[in-house]
């Protein structure tokens, strides 16, 4: 078999990411419809859907693929009491890392809310959120911060900014350290999230940031999610609340990311 050019190979994978972003607003796709909508054959189609499959981010079923089970998220009110004690404490003991005169990038999530508690209590901070959950725990004191909310379309069940005009701003930034949540951290270290506008904004708060720092609660990894935000390389600590898994710490240790684990 021939091998694939890297063209081809840049081609196959903006195709699969379309199908994805696809199957994460629709809930479901066919064959017929992503090959008409592609421009595709439908054996091209039929190759990608396994591809997807064989990876783990997606199912496939009779003419056409609908997501995984483990790729969904619950309702964000619902992840605002899950874990609570163990967020609590990632974002307890990752307040501690940042000092008065670092600006931070953060995104929104139910740990970052709690992150943003405990530097509420700091001073002397830039905080740069996507989240108004976020900026009112960071500006509520005792503590006296700078905070900035970016603007962008709004979500409301996250009451979250997402998508081009919040990630334009972004781009005109540039941050001493980005703060964010993931949906899964898959075992090979990728971090994943399950919305493809959440996981655009984290990338370029990424691209803007001369430090990540991940929050995660250990319930979350090793488990799947559709879209990648970034590859282990690319974070420089991850602060959770238990142990790692060999598998994922072996990833994340060969990547050189620091692990912080926020004991009881």
């Amino acid at each position: 078999m021939e091998q694939q050019t890297s063209a081809e190979r840049a081609s196959v994978r903006a195709r699969q990411l379309a199908i994805l972003e696809r199957l994460s607003r629709e809930g479901k796709v066919t064959v017929v419809e992503l090959a008409d909508w592609l421009g595709t054959s439908r054996e091209t189609v039929r190759r990608d859907l396994t591809a997807l499959a064989e990876h783990g981010l997606l199912r496939k079923v009779h003419g056409g693929a609908v997501p995984l089970q483990s790729a969904q998220e619950d309702p964000f009110h619902s992840r605002l009491e899950l874990n609570r004690d163990a967020k609590r404490r990632i974002g307890e003991r990752a307040a501690e890392l940042f000092n008065s005169g670092d600006s931070l990038l953060v995104d929104s999530g139910s740990t970052t809310i709690l992150f943003a508690e405990a530097l509420s209590r700091k001073s002397g901070l830039t905080i740069i959120t996507n989240s108004q959950h976020v900026a009112h725990a960071a500006s509520k004191g005792p503590g006296e911060n700078n905070v900035f909310l970016l603007g962008g379309h709004y979500y409301p069940e996250g009451a979250e900014t997402l998508g081009p005009i919040t990630n334009d701003q972004i781009q005109a930034l540039s941050a001493d350290h980005a703060v964010l949540t993931v949906g899964a951290v898959d075992n090979i270290g990728r971090f994943m999230d399950f919305m493809a506008e959440a996981a655009y904004t984290a990338r370029a708060m990424i691209a803007r940031a001369r430090q990540v720092t991940v929050l995660i609660d250990s319930s979350k990894i090793e488990k799947a999610a559709l879209f990648q935000v970034c590859a282990a390389d690319q974070v420089s600590r991850v602060v959770t609340d238990a142990p790692l898994p060999a598998a994922v710490m072996t990833s994340l240790a060969s990547a050189g990311v620091e692990v912080i684990v926020a004991e009881k």
